[in-house]
């Protein structure tokens, strides 16, 4: 994924804008997977802005989806890298109980309603 290369190279502007268009096409084609991952990147990049609330929401919203899939990240510690170290951003600023209340909001979220709140938040990163 070109996004998650932007990000490790430090632009994550340009990572966000990338992850987006990826999200679009997988929410088009109904690819829960190609929805999933670059919701779970947006969130990272979101965390590595200090935009903590929105990623533990957009970590919610990935939890959801990731039920529906399957095994979360395919229980893969290379998938789990970008969630874990959102999770930890997140927390850092937020705490335990704001991070959980995040979580839960996202984790309410419907597939399109949690697309259409990533891709509304991802034009602001």
């Amino acid at each position: 994924m070109g996004a998650f290369a932007a990000f490790t190279h430090g632009d994550t502007g340009r990572a966000a804008a990338l992850a987006r268009e990826c999200l679009l096409t997988g929410h088009a084609f109904r690819d829960l997977v190609g929805v999933v991952l670059p919701i779970e990147l947006l969130a990272l990049c979101a965390a590595s802005r200090g935009a903590a609330e929105h990623a533990a929401l957009l970590q919610g919203a990935a939890g959801r989806i990731w039920r529906t899939v399957g095994v979360p990240l395919f229980g893969s510690v290379y998938f789990a890298a970008v969630h874990h170290k959102c999770s930890e951003l997140a927390h850092a600023v937020l705490g335990e109980h704001s991070y959980q209340e995040a979580y839960g909001r996202g984790a309410g979220l419907g597939l399109d309603e949690a697309v259409a709140h990533a891709v509304r938040e991802a034009v602001r990163l």
